[in-house]
């Protein structure tokens, strides 16, 4: 689903890194991957952490000039992957990592607002998200047993199941 959400955007993304970091193509299509693998790796280790409020609150319009403290976790934890696994300056790592992060969990939260207001079912829906992006997460360290609770918790938090999804 996050891929569908920040498709339109990959393109931006891409040419900034390319032209403002000096990336390949392909090492922006990379980076761009881990952006969307870091984010629902984050925000499905929140849920199973039981931070309703910091997932509520992330997907909630910011208040002018603030940047909500789990959006600064996610751009760190992408900005030390950009540096140890696609071997990239740590500047350039920066550049890219307050670029491409709060961008795509802008159109993350467009996509989750409904009048201003975050839908629960739609935050529900991204954090479920498909197959491949709960493989990824698993690979980065979501055990499967957590995999297993992830429905659970997600149930808790916005007060539903979410079918046949997985």
């Amino acid at each position: 689903m996050i891929r569908d959400i920040i498709q339109p955007l990959e393109g931006n993304i891409s040419q900034y890194m390319q032209e403002q970091n000096g990336l390949s193509h392909t090492q922006a299509t990379e980076a761009i991957m881990l952006a969307q693998d870091t984010i629902m790796h984050s925000l499905r280790r929140e849920t199973m952490q039981d931070n309703s409020s910091g997932l509520l609150g992330l997907f909630s319009e910011p208040e002018t000039g603030t940047i909500h403290p789990l959006e600064t976790i996610i751009r760190e934890e992408y900005t030390d992957q950009l540096a140890s696994r696609m071997q990239l300056p740590a500047g350039t790592a920066l550049q890219i990592g307050r670029y491409a992060i709060p961008a795509i969990l802008n159109a993350l939260r467009k996509y989750v607002t409904t009048n201003g207001t975050a839908d629960r079912g739609k935050i529900h829906d991204v954090i479920a998200g498909d197959f491949d992006t709960l493989r990824e997460s698993l690979e980065k360290g979501l055990n499967a047993e957590h995999a297993g609770n992830l429905k659970d918790k997600l149930s808790e938090i916005f007060g539903f199941g979410i079918g046949g999804k997985y």
